[in-house]
């Protein structure tokens, strides 16, 4: 059993490991490559505890696909996975249209909706991950493409499950990424944390108030897109704020 249960981490952890990852060398059009077919699928024998760590934090895997719907950040995964076992122990293959989530069923089937121009995909569920901070859902090198977040490494997507027999999905406003950077009971402190980002980094850090339980809130945004934010990150590392938590928000003006 313990053997079982290390083979299945291993699983678990491919799209956590960080090497690099990179595209294949030929360019193959993925238009002519046709999104998943949802049908009615027996949950997998691998791939679906009823809870699994990884780096230390657990998750739950959901009993169902039935009226899940998210906005997050989407990843991508390649050549480095390519032909390797995902969690179900299917051969992982960089041009099928698939996907790795952290918590949905496996397999499961969804669309995925680039919220930055508008194009979607399907994909099928096979695999677990991404487990790199503020990623929703990690997408087959072939899904990456027909969405155009290849050249950027990651895109801000909806994702809405379906199942056999889809419908389109209604049309949302578009959000944008906020990154809130700390939250204080004094007003001061919270000034004090905005003044150093304002001065070194952006002049869109805000405090926001919550009076319910006397809580200022700092943050920046909203953001246009997920490289923006890998961008502010890396610069509130520079200056030792490394603690911050990405929020969804419906969208105003964008920096």
């Amino acid at each position: 059993m313990r053997i079982l249960i290390l083979i299945f981490t291993l699983f678990l952890t491919a799209c956590a490991t960080t090497s690099q990852d990179y595209a294949p060398s030929n360019n193959i059009d993925v238009s002519k490559i046709p999104n998943a077919k949802p049908k009615t699928e027996a949950k997998s024998q691998y791939g679906n505890p009823y809870t699994y760590t990884v780096y230390g934090k657990r998750y739950y895997v959901l009993p169902s696909n039935k009226n899940y719907h998210a906005t997050g950040i989407a990843s991508w995964y390649g050549m480095k996975f390519h032909h390797q076992l995902t969690s179900d122990r299917e051969i992982y293959d960089v041009y099928k249209m698939t996907a790795a989530h952290k918590t949905l069923p496996i397999p499961s089937y969804v669309k995925v909706t680039n919220l930055k121009n508008g194009k979607q995909v399907i994909v099928r569920i096979n695999d677990r991950g991404p487990f790199k901070k503020n990623r929703l859902i990690d997408l087959s090198y072939a899904a990456a493409k027909k969405l155009d977040i290849v050249a950027h490494g990651t895109g801000l997507v909806r994702v809405d499950a379906i199942n056999s027999n889809p419908k389109n999905i209604t049309h949302v406003a578009t959000p944008q990424i906020y990154l809130q950077t700390g939250a204080f009971s004094q007003i001061d402190n919270a000034k004090q944390m905005q003044q150093q980002i304002n001065n070194n980094i952006t002049k869109s850090c805000k405090i926001i108030p919550d009076t319910a339980n006397h809580l200022y809130f700092v943050k920046i945004g909203p953001i246009k897109n997920a490289a923006a934010a890998h961008n502010i990150t890396a610069k509130l590392a520079s200056i030792g704020i490394n603690h911050f938590m990405t929020t969804i928000e419906l969208p105003n003006k964008s920096i």
